[in-house]
């Protein structure tokens, strides 16, 4: 990271992450270190969007030149989804977004990067998915992304749970009509039988928050995931290493997006 901050001008570009809470976020740190070793004159900001102001904040993006790009999180990754013109393949597939860019004719196209991240990044700490039975907690944008990118892997079964059913039911229609040889089920906050459990949803940034499963029905030979990013060692982690379990935390699966990202909001080469 710079020693000192960097100067901005009238041609920086600007780039925002959007989300509600926005505290918790690691995006800026990282991508403007990217942008200072590309030797690319931007900068990312956090803005902090509630439900009611995320189209406005689209719409400013849209009419605003020096404006290139948004990293979209928690929780409008799916709303966002419905306010561009166009989305790449795996948005388009989950319905989510992490990223919108403009396209040359005006119009904006989304894409989604959370589950790719996360398979990197379980794949750079050598755990492999295959064959395993994964339970997927939380099925917002990023866990739909997480199961869409999961069930590439060949794992046995994929079980998704979230409070809102519906929206376990959408993704698990999605995946299991494009996978033959992966069980892809409705299930509970259990983690009983499962090799992997991972938590997609925003439980736990907060230190009141309640674990988002019982720690007691995770076996000591299972791994633990967590994608927050703050705190960086959840209660559900320290709790299921402190059972003996394998930890895995979120800031992988970002910092494996990263250049990915950097990649799609076009027009800002490597040096």
């Amino acid at each position: 990271m710079p020693s000192e901050p960097r100067a901005l001008s009238g041609e920086t570009k600007i780039f925002a992450i959007l989300g509600n809470p926005i505290a918790q976020v690691k995006s800026p740190q990282l991508f403007n270190a990217a942008f200072a070793s590309r030797g690319i004159d931007a900068v990312m900001i956090p803005i902090n969007v509630g439900d009611n102001a995320l189209e406005l904040a689209i719409s400013l993006f849209r009419s605003s030149p020096n404006f290139h790009g948004l990293v979209i999180t928690v929780p409008h990754k799916v709303t966002a989804a419905t306010h561009v013109e166009s989305l790449g393949p795996r948005a388009s597939r989950i319905g989510a977004v992490n990223a919108i860019r403009k396209r040359n004719d005006g119009c904006l196209m989304g894409e989604i990067f959370d589950g790719v991240g996360f398979t990197a990044g379980f794949a750079a700490a050598n755990i492999s998915l295959s064959g395993k039975r994964i339970l997927v907690l939380g099925a917002g944008g990023a866990g739909r992304a997480v199961v869409d990118a999961i069930a590439d892997y060949g794992p046995s079964e994929i079980c998704i749970f979230d409070k809102v059913v519906s929206k376990a039911k959408d993704i698990r229609e999605i995946i299991a009509s494009r996978v033959k040889n992966t069980s892809v089920v409705i299930g509970s906050p259990s983690g009983a039988d499962f090799d992997v459990v991972i938590n997609c949803t925003p439980v736990g940034m907060n230190e009141a928050d309640p674990l988002p499963i019982d720690i007691n029905t995770v076996s000591t030979s299972a791994l633990v995931a967590d994608i927050i990013m703050k705190p960086a060692i959840t209660a559900l982690l320290r709790e299921a290493a402190l059972k003996g379990c394998r930890i895995h935390p979120g800031l992988p699966m970002l910092e494996a997006q990263i250049e990915l990202l950097i990649d799609f909001f076009e027009g800002l080469p490597k040096q």
